[in-house]
């Protein structure tokens, strides 16, 4: 299930969870695998993590982003570009401080290593700096029951992945080098926004996974903590008064939930997108 929340912490909420004033630190919060749906529009989903970071990049009164991470990991493709957007948030001036609460491993703690700062709990599962490509074979299988498939392709390698086909040296060479380039590209962006040498991230990038507490100490993270210290951080960061985080937090959070329409088969779009937003506000 992805779950993506949006939360502003400020004086007075609109119904859709947006702000029009004040000084905010904006919560936003993401559950789940990274995936296409992720970072592109899905019919049936109200918002994805990479739209809501582009709506903070936005909104005049965000100031601060405090990002919520419970990911195991998924796309690289798709992380590298949420990673991005953190960036982007960066550059616009809005500090970005990242909490890590059961499992920010692989592409989560690869989003999560372009925050300024980066929160985690001691218990929390992080690291697997690494990269995997599976494939699964069925060859045997087809061939006890007597399936033949037939096959008509313009290269040599065009197959390569197929559950139908054993990897020859020179097509697991290929997925070497693939694996290899996508895992330096993990451990240059890591050593980047951590700030450490690429040598020393190279040492833990074997695909361990770490507690938060071992992250601290290889400073992966930057302390131990919950939300409420990422949002003081976020807001320390933009310079704003107590008052715009923790002690109004309880009172002004709005908190939106993306979740798959449930709709009668044959809606049209219109009353798909009617349908889904009342669902949405029922599951508050």
């Amino acid at each position: 299930m992805l779950a993506v929340g949006y939360g502003l912490y400020t004086g007075v909420a609109k119904r859709d969870g947006l702000l029009t004033r004040g000084k905010s630190v904006a919560i936003i919060k993401f559950d789940g695998n990274i995936t296409d749906a992720t970072v592109a529009p899905t019919r049936g989903w109200r918002d994805n993590l990479l739209t809501l970071l582009k709506r903070a990049g936005r909104d005049s009164s965000v100031k601060a982003v405090a990002l919520h991470i419970n990911s195991p990991g998924g796309s690289a493709a798709a992380a590298q570009e949420l990673y991005d957007e953190v960036g982007r948030l960066r550059q616009r001036g809005k500090p970005v401080a990242a909490y890590l609460t059961d499992t920010a491993a692989s592409g989560g703690y690869y989003v999560a290593s372009a925050a300024d700062r980066i929160v985690s709990q001691p218990a929390t599962i992080t690291g697997s700096i690494g990269v995997i490509i599976t494939s699964m074979g069925i060859q045997g299988l087809e061939d006890k029951i007597g399936i033949r498939q037939r096959v008509i392709k313009s290269g040599p390698y065009k197959y390569i992945l197929s559950s139908r086909n054993d990897l020859t040296p020179e097509e697991q060479e290929i997925l070497n080098t693939i694996v290899q380039q996508t895992l330096n590209q993990f451990v240059t962006v890591v050593a980047k926004g951590r700030h450490l040498p690429e040598e020393q991230v190279r040492k833990v990038a074997d695909g361990r996974i770490i507690t938060g507490t071992e992250a601290q100490r290889l400073h992966l993270v930057d302390e131990v903590g919950g939300q409420e210290r990422a949002v003081e951080l976020a807001a320390q960061l933009a310079k704003l008064p107590p008052r715009a985080t923790c002690g109004r937090l309880r009172a002004v959070q709005v908190e939106l939930t993306v979740r798959p329409a449930r709709l009668p088969y044959g809606c049209t779009p219109r009353k798909r997108d009617a349908r889904s937003a009342r669902f949405q506000r029922r599951s508050l």
